[in-house]
């Protein structure tokens, strides 16, 4: 496995597609041995979770990522940055009302 994330479902494991970024996740299936080629996918889409950082500040989770409020935002409209900033990542996502109105999802960790 090379230490790769594998998805498992009932008897059935899938290992994630190195193409995959953003919220939307394909998992393809195993191929068993013997067996003829498994043509399985599974799509994981990765859902928002608004959530708070262990000071108590608000922050947004996305899958593996944590998302902070820009301390400049006020308003509706907010700026959240991804809590690796200070090392260079320029994720980010904005939102206005609660409501995400953009995402700029590519990583650089």
């Amino acid at each position: 496995m090379n230490g790769r994330p594998v998805l498992q479902i009932g008897c059935y494991r899938y290992y994630r597609n190195n193409r995959s970024h953003g919220r939307k996740a394909t998992w393809f299936c195993y191929k068993n041995g013997n067996k003829p080629a498994c043509k399985a996918s599974v799509i994981v889409i990765d859902v928002h979770r608004f959530t708070t950082t262990r000071f108590g500040k608000p922050a947004i989770q996305v899958g593996k990522y944590r998302f902070n409020r820009n301390n400049r935002s006020s308003g509706p409209r907010s700026l959240w940055v991804c809590c690796r900033v200070s090392s260079g990542c320029r994720a980010s996502i904005t939102t206005i009302n609660d409501v995400i109105v953009r995402e700029k999802t590519i990583h650089n960790h």
